[in-house]
C-alpha cells in the first residue's frame, strides 16, 4: 500500500509540472554544517502558475497566481545510531504534504492564503528516504532508531501572510511581514523583515524557505526583472514566532507517542546569496535558529540550495 501510494504522489508530482510558469526544486539538509539531527532534511517542488484576476473568497482583494507545493521533512534526536527511545530528545518525525497558496498582490502589499494537507507518520516515507539516502548515497550512519517515530496523523493547516514592502530601489529591498498558521500541524504567529541589496534586485516578496514549520515564507514570481538580466543579489532575514502547537515536538494528537517540551517562542536568522541569469535561478542559504526544545543541547542550523526555471 505505500509502495502504491508512492508512485502515485511521484506521478503526481510529475505531470503537475507540465502546466507550471515556474518549475522549483529546493532542498534543506544539515549536511552543509556537517550534522545530522533534529531538523535534518527537507525537500520541495513547486509550481506557480498565473490565472485570471478574479475576487477572493474570503480577502477583498484580487486573486492573480497560485502555487501548489509538494513536500517531504524529516526530523531525527541528534543520535540516529540509538535504537531504543531517547526521550530527553526530540521524536523521530516525518511530514508529507501538498500546500494549494492564493496569492493577492496590490501595490507594496502581498497577502495570501494556503491550505496544507498532509500525513505524519510511517506514511511520509521519511525513513526509508533516510536510510535510502544514507546506505546508497553518502554512506552515513544507518538511522536505527526510526522504529520509535511518530504515528500515523493527516494534518491540515491554514496559513495567511502579509508583506509590506517598506523601501526598495534598483539595488535593494526592505521587506516586513507578518503572519498567522492553524492546524494540528502547527499553530503559532510570526513576525519578519527580509533585506536584499545587489545587482537587479527583484521587487518580490521573500526568500527561499522550505520547512513549514514555523516559518512563512513563500516563492513568488511576479515582479522579477525583465528576461535577459542577470540577477545576483544577498540577502538577510530574521523572524521570531510564539508556537501554541508542533506535532514534530508535541506529539500525536490523538495517540500516546514521544514527545518534548518545546520552547514557547522561538527565532530565526537566514542569510544567503541568489544568481539569475534569463529563466534560470540558483539560491544558496545558511539557516540558524534559536532552541526549539527544552534541553536542546545546541542551537540548530542547516543550509539551503533552490533551483528554479521560468517558462
Amino acid at each position: 500500500m505505500k509502495r502504491i501510494f508512492s508512485l502515485a504522489l511521484v506521478l503526481a508530482l510529475l505531470t503537475s509540472t507540465l502546466f507550471a510558469d515556474e518549475v522549483r526544486v529546493s532542498f534543506e539538509n544539515d549536511v552543509f554544517f556537517k550534522t545530522d539531527s533534529w531538523y535534518t532534511h527537507g525537500t520541495l517542488i513547486s509550481y506557480t502558475f498565473v490565472v485570471d484576476p478574479t475576487e477572493h473568497w474570503l480577502i477583498d482583494d484580487t486573486v492573480t497566481y497560485r502555487k501548489a507545493s509538494f513536500g517531504q521533512y524529516m526530523y531525527t534526536p541528534a543520535d540516529i545510531t540509538v535504537p531504543e527511545l531517547i526521550e530527553e530528545d526530540r521524536p523521530y518525525a516525518g511530514l508529507i504534504y501538498g500546500e494549494l497558496t492564493e496569492y493577492m498582490e496590490s501595490e507594496n502589499r502581498m497577502q495570501s492564503i494556503s491550505i496544507l494537507l498532509g500525513v505524519v507518520g510511517p506514511y511520509s516515507f521519511a525513513d526509508e528516504t533516510q536510510i535510502f539516502v544514507h546506505e546508497k548515497i553518502t554512506d552515513s550512519s544507518y538511522p536505527k532508531g526510526w522504529d520509535n517515530q511518530l504515528d500515523d496523523e493527516p494534518v491540515v493547516n491554514v496559513g495567511y501572510a502579509d508583506r509590506h514592502r517598506l523601501l526598495d530601489s534598483k539595488w535593494w529591498d526592505w521587506i516586513g511581514r507578518y503572519g498567522i498558521s492553524v492546524g494540528n500541524l502547527n499553530t503559532h504567529a510570526s513576525i519578519g523583515t527580509t533585506f536584499k541589496f545587489g545587482w537587479n534586485v527583484p521587487p518580490n516578496y521573500d526568500i527561499v524557505s522550505l520547512e513549514p514549520v514555523p516559518r512563512d515564507y513563500e516563492v513568488q514570481m511576479n515582479g522579477y526583472p525583465v528576461l535577459g538580466k542577470a540577477v545576483l543579489i544577498g540577502f538577510v532575514d530574521l523572524e521570531g514566532a510564539a508556537v501554541a502547537h508542533n506535532i514534530l515536538l508535541d506529539g500525536n494528537t490523538f495517540s500516546d507517542s514521544h514527545s518534548v517540551d518545546k520552547e514557547p517562542l522561538v527565532g530565526g536568522l537566514v542569510a544567503g546569496i541568489t544568481l539569475g541569469i534569463t529563466d534560470f535561478e540558483i539560491t544558496y542559504s545558511m539557516h540558524w535558529r534559536t532552541k526549539e526544545f527544552e534541553g536542546q543541547e545546541h542551537t540548530p542550523k542547516y543550509g539551503g540550495l533552490s533551483l528554479s526555471y521560468r517558462f
